[in-house]
């Protein structure tokens, strides 16, 4: 989940304030994979739209439409890909 990233995030970045150098580099890892994590979630979730909006209509994006129309010939095909 998004919160454990962030929770375990956070030991991260504790553990590697609390070592000296030397002991820093076994952190790294965590600090990578969790704070990859959380950016990835961050992104995905402001990224998103109601399907109530317009913003989630196909009209909202012609140009895109457009591209997937000409490679899977349409919409639907693509849903199916």
């Amino acid at each position: 989940s998004h919160q454990a990233y962030v929770t375990n995030l956070n030991k991260a970045i504790e553990t590697y304030n609390a070592n000296p150098l030397q002991n820093r580099i076994a952190v790294l890892a965590a600090l990578n994979f969790n704070g990859g994590g959380h950016i990835n979630h961050s992104l995905f979730w402001e990224n998103l739209s109601p399907a109530s909006s317009a913003d989630a209509s196909p009209n909202a994006a012609p140009r895109l439409v457009a591209e997937i129309t000409r490679i899977w010939g349409g919409l639907d095909q693509f849903k199916q890909a």
